[in-house]
């Protein structure tokens, strides 16, 4: 089954449909103008006024159905946004006018809601902004490295002088701009076109449509680069400004600066000829122009090659990994080409191989290379991770000094801590308990602490500081070559009062008998200030870990083919009571729920659904439900019943196919207002099981 666009366009093929009699949704349901009119940042948009009824519901597993295409974002906390997502009629105009230019470039018009007919008067705002950037050039090494940049703009081609018989245009936009410095790179300003700055509450985003976010999602991309043996990182040299503006487009990009760079001078003014970082569309058009050199080139090129620049890049940066590592060399620069052919240079090459690194362009390769070829250890950046190139290790990036004294500092420490894939989620969990645990005793946000709570986060901190020095391999199978004969995803989740996690890991089975177990990914919160039961705790962290195998499922199912796949969720065992006094599950009830045995596939029809197997059979399909109380099956249980009867369906191949299992359910309190009750279906298929609440 396929759904498309009001237009018809954007046709996007669905999994396998459930049907039902009918959905609880019907035309009121729809947004209507009305809806909408008390919020101002809502009031331009359009919808549609049909009276159909609502007759399909499409979930978190058809991501490319809800993409975000454009954002019409609150102004303030709590006020709703507008997502224009694929399966809008509007489509933007990226795609039909990229060009490829003679350089090699690609350019690109700015995707405009609408040319104004008349644009407001910016340049007074632009000079104002200007010399209030002056005052901060006090600063002399602040002064010299913005000049530094706005030099290598005009020197490079990516910026203009607007020519004389323009400059008249009243069609023009001045946008102001600042620097910004990395708090570890004090050395190097980066200069960033404010865009969103108003005039006459117009910005020139505004005038913008942001475009697709088409970029590859950060954990898919780590996810991938730990499963190889051999690893090489690269970055793309000024992503954003390899993409060109056409001249039509320019005036609204234009900006003041001084001429030759010198502040006592004349102001001049400049325009920028490539996307500049600060408009709201430039990430979109340079991960669609990206991704354009592989239509227009990638057919030169061997499949893997175009698949790395497709899955394997995280705006500007390559992450890429292999178990052979002269298909890695070859694949690397092979990509180097493909790259330039969109005008694109794929630089600072790392790699935790030497061989890899001598058989790349030295001009390619960062800075530090000849330290790690020299036996040095080296430590590169990698997604704001540290990798440590010769023991090939990963570590998060943390240098916090100053002890919290106050809610608000805490708060700043805990959001410093950038730790992607969980490796250190229970220490930060603790850090968060005690914010939690500040929120809970009224402190203010500038309070100062009692003695206690100081003490506590004093010891959190010591805890904190040696989080530097722990590290995981980056390589989830390192130091076995053996070849692997299958691999089993397990994934653990518990919850208490306090909080509740889900953790991922790789078992591998080499052929010689080798068994390895490998860190993948991890994720722990606190539970919530509203006090809930432990067993509706438990129902919460089942869901952390089944949205966790969903993200391993969409991340790595290119990578891991022909798996065996074992899930084992422990301690989701749900117990839904009745909210009549003395309301529970008798020793009757618990023998019908847990039935006799696990072979084959059951048909009890007495109850809810069809039974998988002879326990969940015996139990939802023989047993049936009572109408008061219900005792939902342990997970970890409910996957020993179904491990017979999943190893009946083979491949060609011999191996297992992989199980999925998936939780679909109500918002709890929904569950809460029906008297406790669910109805629990088991619905089994040649691929994929599912349990789903409803």
């Amino acid at each position: 089954m396929s759904v498309a666009d009001i237009e018809g366009n954007n046709q996007i093929r669905l999994p396998p449909v459930f049907a039902v009699n009918k959905l609880p949704l019907n035309h009121s349901h729809n947004i209507r103008k009305n809806d909408v009119e008390r919020w101002k940042h809502l009031m331009k948009l359009e919808f549609d006024h049909s009276q159909g009824e609502i007759e399909i519901m499409i979930g978190i597993n058809v991501p490319e159905a809800s993409e975000p295409w454009e954002v019409v974002h609150a102004e303030k906390p709590g006020d709703p946004e507008f997502v224009d997502s694929s399966l809008n009629s509007v489509e933007p105009s990226i795609e039909s006018g990229c060009r490829q230019m003679n350089n090699g470039k690609y350019e690109i018009p700015l995707p405009m809601t609408e040319k104004p007919r008349i644009v407001p008067n910016s340049e007074p705002m632009a000079v104002k902004r200007l010399q209030q950037l002056k005052r901060k050039f006090k600063d002399h090494e602040y002064y010299y490295q913005y000049k530094q940049f706005m030099t290598n703009l005009l020197e490079k081609g990516y910026a203009e002088e607007v020519p004389k018989y323009e400059v008249s245009n009243q069609q023009a936009w001045y946008v102001p701009h600042f620097g910004v410095q990395h708090p570890t790179k004090r050395d190097k300003v980066r200069v960033v076109f404010e865009c969103a700055a108003r005039v006459n509450d117009l910005s020139l985003n505004d005038l913008l449509r942001q475009g697709p976010d088409i970029n590859n999602l950060l954990l898919g991309v780590l996810l991938r680069f730990r499963l190889g043996l051999y690893a090489c990182t690269a970055d793309i040299e000024t992503m954003y400004y390899q993409v060109k503006v056409p001249k039509d487009d320019r005036d609204y990009l234009r900006f003041l600066w001084w001429k030759d760079g010198h502040i006592e001078s004349d102001i001049v003014k400049l325009r920028m000829t490539s996307h500049p970082f600060g408009a709201s569309c430039s990430p979109s058009i340079a991960n669609y122009a990206l991704k354009r050199v592989v239509q227009d080139h990638g057919s030169q090129f061997h499949k893997s090659v175009s698949e790395i620049v497709l899955n394997n890049f995280y705006v500007d940066d390559m992450l890429v990994s292999s178990d052979d590592i002269n298909e890695l060399i070859d694949n690397c620069n092979n990509v180097i080409d493909l790259c330039s052919k969109g005008g694109f240079n794929l630089t600072k090459f790392n790699s935790n191989s030497r061989e890899v690194l001598k058989n790349i362009l030295k001009d390619k390769c960062s800075d530090d290379i000849e330290k790690f070829i020299e036996d040095e250890e080296v430590v590169q950046k990698t997604l704001g991770l540290n990798w440590y190139l010769g023991k090939d290790e990963m570590s998060i990036s943390i240098n916090i000094d100053e002890i919290p004294r106050t809610k608000r500092e805490l708060l700043a420490v805990i959001g410093k801590i950038y730790d992607p894939l969980g490796m250190v989620a229970p220490v930060v969990l603790e850090g968060r308990v005690l914010l939690q645990e500040l929120f809970r005793n009224g402190i203010g946000w500038d309070c100062t602490l009692s003695e206690r709570d100081q003490g506590l986060i004093n010891i959190w901190m010591s805890r904190v500081n040696k989080l530097k020095l722990y590290s995981i391999d980056r390589c989830t199978k390192k130091g076995i070559t053996s070849k692997v004969e299958a691999i089993e995803c397990h994934i653990f989740c518990d919850s208490s009062e306090i909080a509740y996690g889900s953790v991922v890991y790789l078992r591998y089975k080499h052929i010689d008998g080798t068994i390895q177990c490998s860190f993948m990914l991890g994720k722990a919160k606190v539970a919530p200030l509203k006090s809930i039961t432990i067993p509706r705790l438990e129902l919460v962290a089942a869901m952390l870990a089944i949205k966790l195998k969903f993200t391993v499922d969409i991340m790595l199912i290119r990578d891991i083919r022909d798996i065996t796949e074992a899930e084992r969720i422990t301690e989701a065992e749900l117990n839904l009571r009745s909210s009549k006094p003395g309301g529970g599950v008798d020793r009757r009830e618990r023998r019908q729920l847990q039935g006799d045995g696990v072979d084959g596939v059951g048909s009890g029809q007495r109850g809810v659904g069809s039974g998988v197997g002879g326990g969940v059979g015996g139990g939802v399909g023989g047993g049936g439900v009572q109408k008061n109380s219900v005792k939902l099956l342990p997970l970890f249980h409910f996957y020993n019943s179904l491990s017979k009867s999943a190893k009946v369906h083979q491949n060609q191949s011999g191996s297992v196919r992989l199980v999925h299992v998936v939780l679909f359910w109500l918002p709890l309190d929904d569950l809460i207002h029906q008297n406790d009750t669910a109805l629990l279906k088991y619905t089994i298929s040649q691929k994929r099981i599912i349990i789903r609440l409803s």
